[in-house]
């Protein structure tokens, strides 16, 4: 009877073994989708019409988001996101956490200040730390709001901002709009987690909103064991992808909160958070339909639709493949359509990010949506090959223009497509 035994044990032995192959496998063609990580794509430039907007005296450094405010007006949020996300401070002013604005509509031949602009911001507390990542406009509010990593100074927060008109003593645009500090919304379970929020979209109205967790576990602080250099925080991240991302370990949080102001300002505002969808491999950039009944999250090279529930949950509803890795992701409501700021080759942007010398091309990739909620097929509208703006995160479309924003570089791109 023995040896039956061990041949018993050596058939469970083999089975298991094949079983992890298998999931191994499996895993791994995951990993190779998400991340890209195929030939590198040989692309059709178009982008001959380009001017990069900033400086390197005053900036903006860094455009990861961009939210459209209407009449060729968009928000940019700037700042040194991946110090940001290593947890590490001071920044030198350059480098702080900023919202800019720009005018898509003006020439490019006009004088600078006319096109870009930091915008001032009245009210901003100094006790807690402000480094934008995603942000979200509503018009039905009003209202900017804007994933905030706050390094040991505060954690992660929601800030929420009412748009107001400033006195244009030279005439632009840009200088009309200014924006006032309301509140930095927290959530006790996700106020400690740190770098783990990305981006933000109002919900039904102020009170609640909907917020991308894209980590599966916090990132630790400068000072607080590793990491000591972006480059340390970036294997943090990508080991989580390889690990945690296969499997779907990272979601959609529903938070609610008491939107009534209680005094001038009020600095802290706590949320009920709950998880509202799950099952992605990396949950990054979300939008929201005027209806605010149709939502979407990019996940990896795939944009999920989700339908509100009357618990506020989401359900997914269909799923559209990207030729890309998506980023940031906005809805246009008069065009009916997506618009999302892509990275063309994933190793290459972990060598940008590693502080090599490389270009990353990028792309602004739009999907319709028909009358009966069918989403089109992709196209790219512009294919930028990263030599004036590296590593495209986010975009905008006004008219014949547009405008392209990324995470790690000096700047803003606007383009004429025509």
């Amino acid at each position: 009877m023995a040896p039956k035994r061990v041949q018993s044990s050596h058939v469970v032995l083999f089975v298991c073994v094949c079983l992890t192959a298998a999931l191994l496998s499996a895993l791994h063609r995951r990993v190779v989708y998400f991340l890209d990580l195929g030939v590198e794509k040989t692309v059709s430039l178009k982008d001959d019409k380009c001017t990069l907007l900033g400086n390197e005296k005053d900036g903006p450094f860094g455009s990861e988001d961009i939210a459209h405010i209407g009449g060729g007006l968009f928000l940019v949020s700037a700042g040194d996101l991946g110090k940001g996300l290593a947890g590490r401070a001071p920044l030198s002013d350059r480098k702080k956490g900023a919202i800019w604005i720009v005018d898509i509509n003006v020439p490019t031949d006009a004088p600078l200040d006319q096109q870009l602009r930091k915008v001032k911001i009245q009210d901003l507390p100094s006790d807690i730390a402000f480094m934008p990542h995603g942000i979200f406009f509503s018009f039905s509010t009003s209202r900017l709001y804007a994933v905030s990593h706050g390094f040991a100074k505060g954690g992660e927060r929601i800030f929420i901002f009412s748009v107001v008109r400033l006195p244009s003593g030279d005439g632009s645009r840009v200088s009309s709009v200014g924006l006032k500090f309301e509140r930095a919304v927290i959530s006790e379970g996700l106020q400690e987690q740190h770098g783990v929020l990305n981006d933000v979209v109002e919900g039904s109205g102020l009170g609640e909103f909907y917020v991308t967790q894209w980590l599966r576990f916090p990132l630790p602080i400068e000072g607080q064991g590793n990491p000591k250099t972006f480059e340390d925080t970036l294997h943090h991240i990508l080991n989580q992808v390889v690990v945690a991302g296969p499997v779907g370990m990272t979601v959609v949080h529903r938070c609610v909160y008491k939107p009534t102001l209680t005094g001038k300002r009020v600095q802290d505002s706590e949320a009920v958070c709950e998880v509202a969808a799950s099952g992605f491999t990396m949950a990054n950039g979300i939008a929201v339909d005027d209806t605010r009944q149709v939502y979407w999250v990019v996940d990896g090279k795939v944009v999920r639709e989700f339908a509100l529930q009357s618990d506020g949950s989401l359900f997914p509803t269909q799923t559209r493949a990207i030729p890309h890795i998506g980023d940031n992701i906005e809805w246009d409501p008069q065009q009916r359509h997506l618009i999302i700021g892509t990275v063309l080759y994933a190793l290459k942007a972990v060598q940008k990010m590693e502080g090599g010398n490389v270009s990353v091309a990028g792309s602004i990739t739009v999907i319709e949506r028909d009358n009966n909620g069918k989403l089109s097929e992709p196209h790219d509208v512009i294919v930028h090959d990263g030599s004036k703006l590296n590593m495209i995160s986010a975009g905008g479309l006004s008219q014949s223009r547009v405008l392209l924003g990324s995470p790690l570089s000096l700047g803003v791109l606007k383009c004429d497509l025509e």
